[in-house]
């Protein structure tokens, strides 16, 4: 039950389910008065279908089809009738639902001001009453729905975004919100094409608008609407100076293009056609998802459509996304990324000052290397004996990738170096795409620090009394074993 504002009308609204061919007699009483019947005729539901949809009208209708998710009719009838909550919700929201829902009744003839009861009776298809009624006691009190509170409003890029506040309370009729722009000098233009449906969930509402041409102030106001239709004070307003965040069309057509093996790359794109584009921005990144870095700071002129770029050495993929710039300053959505492979044939710097110490028993290895160098892999250690009977090539000392210019070799498996040799240690860099750098080499020799064996069966020999003669046996070492066969002869020191 609302009486509207300054109105002589008070409208009933109720849930009672009426079936098919029933209708609803309404009668009021007064204070100390009989019951005065105010329908002559029962209230009646559309009875078809079609009827619904013409006495609705196409724009009305088509609304009703979207909210009850039907299209035939007689489909949206039924959903009506059968879902309380779509059929309530719509005829709060739109009268003409409730008047042809039967579910609505204006009492233009209300004492305003007094106290009086309503009742409502179902009756059926010839016109006779049921045993099912209602009634309601109401003070037809004039009155307007409180305005919405804490209305701002602010432009994110190429919106305006309104923000207000509603109290949850069920008993004051309001079931929707309409938003108003005003132009000075023009009348005030609804900006929501439906109702903003008012729940009792919440009190924190918010409504998102495309902006209007840029460069002009629009006054922004937002009002509660009841079940009568009747509109409460407006909120606001909010006033906001439309500016230009609108951004240019996302860029299309990106390539990358190495001009030669190891690059430089040549990167365009297709023009934008949009009048108030000023220039491009060209964008870098070793993997598609990783954080672009932007390659200049000044935009492209708006009338070239390339660039060339030289990134790091290094055999990778390089990726590049272009973003579009207007005069504004609002900056495109990235384009799509385009790849290129770039090789690497240039090798890293060699290492420098290459040092050879030997202490406890391990060599401690030192070297040189610029420390701006960006695509060092790791350094390649190696190490060989020098003298008779030694290998020609060389064993590499790191499995592992090395960084550091220092290492600690502890001899051929891990098992020492040969006292008194003399050993060739080389170091080279290599880059991430397996190039080598030229080798530094140092030669060591491994102090001799264990004492011979001593001699063995020494004898004295008295000779003529005035000298003497030392005999001793010298200690060889074990000669190994050697087997071979020539001409079916075999030949061994030892079988």
């Amino acid at each position: 039950m609302r009486v509207p504002a300054d109105s002589q009308a008070a409208y009933l609204y109720h849930t009672l389910p009426l079936l098919r061919n029933e209708g609803l007699l309404i009668y009021r009483q007064g204070a100390g008065q009989a019951w005065e019947l105010l329908t002559e005729t029962p209230l009646r539901p559309v009875a078809s279908g079609r009827e619904l949809q013409a006495r609705l009208g196409p724009e009305l209708f088509a609304i009703v089809q979207r909210a009850v998710r039907r299209e035939e009719p007689f489909a949206v009838l039924l959903a009506l009738y059968s879902d309380p909550v779509a059929g309530g919700t719509l005829s709060l929201l739109y009268p003409q639902v409730a008047d042809l829902l039967a579910r609505r009744f204006v009492d233009r003839t209300a004492p305003i001001g007094q106290a009086v009861r309503y009742r409502l009776v179902v009756v059926d298809a010839w016109g006779e009453a049921t045993d099912r009624t209602l009634e309601v006691q109401a003070h037809l009190t004039p009155e307007r729905p409180d305005p919405p509170a804490a209305f701002v409003g602010a432009q994110q890029s190429d919106r305006v975004e309104l923000r207000w506040t509603y109290p949850a309370r069920p008993t004051d009729g309001v079931v929707a919100f309409h938003v108003y722009g005003q132009v000075a000098g023009e009348a005030p233009v609804r900006l929501n094409d439906l109702p903003l449906l008012r729940s009792l969930n919440t009190t924190d509402y918010r409504f998102s608008t495309p902006v209007p041409t840029p460069g002009i102030t629009i006054a922004y106001q937002v009002v509660a609407i009841d079940m009568t239709g009747q509109p409460s004070l407006p909120a606001g307003p909010v006033t906001i100076r439309i500016e230009d965040r609108q951004r240019p069309d996302r860029l299309t057509g990106v390539e990358a293009e190495a001009l030669t093996l190891e690059g430089p790359v040549a990167v365009s794109w297709t023009p934008s056609i949009e009048p108030d584009v000023r220039g491009y921005f060209v964008y870098r990144a070793t993997t598609a998802t990783e954080q672009f870095v932007r390659l200049h700071e000044n935009p492209i002129p708006v009338g070239t459509s390339r660039y060339v770029d030289t990134p790091p050495a290094g055999a990778r993929p390089w990726f590049y996304r272009v973003t579009a710039v207007d005069s504004a300053g609002n900056e495109s959505v990235p384009s799509a990324p385009a790849m290129v492979f770039l090789r690497d044939r240039t090798p890293p710097a060699a290492p420098t000052d290459l040092q050879a110490r030997f202490e406890d028993g391990r060599v401690l290895l030192r070297w040189q290397h610029p420390a701006s160098a960006t695509d060092l892999w790791s350094f390649v250690v190696l190490r060989r004996r020098l003298g008779k009977g030694a290998a020609r090539a060389y064993d590499q000392v790191n499995l592992e990738a090395v960084r550091a210019t220092r290492l600690e070799d502890t001899g051929p498996a891990q098992q020492g170096f040969e006292e008194g040799a003399f050993y060739e240690f080389a170091v080279l860099a290599a880059d991430s795409a397996r190039n080598f750098s030229d080798t530094a080499f140092v030669v060591l020799q491994i102090p001799d620090r264990t004492p011979p064996e001593p001699p063995r069966h020494v004898e004295a020999i008295g000779m003529d009394g005035v000298r003497i003669q030392l005999r001793w046996e010298r200690r060889r070492p074990p000669m190994p074993p050697a087997i071979g066969c020539i001409a079916g002869a075999c030949r061994a020191t030892r079988c």
